[in-house]
């Protein structure tokens, strides 16, 4: 893992860049590419819970989402 992802509640995620730039290009292209905070800091962060950023990353490794218990 060379990247991290956190959430609102103090959950951090190490995560590999390289997946998160070719699953959703768009949006994390940018973000690993430019000279922006995130790309020096190595760190992400976003205003959701940690199941739902869990659920997100599953998605983006895996093309799939389990179903979770609440």
């Amino acid at each position: 893992a060379d990247f991290t992802v956190a959430c609102e509640d103090g959950l951090v995620f190490k995560v590999h860049s390289p997946i998160l730039e070719c699953r959703i290009p768009e949006f994390f292209g940018p973000i690993i590419r430019n000279e922006c905070k995130e790309k020096i800091t190595r760190q992400v962060r976003f205003n959701m819970n940690g199941d739902v950023l869990a659920s997100l990353l599953e998605w983006i490794y895996t093309s799939e989402v389990g179903l979770r218990d609440t």
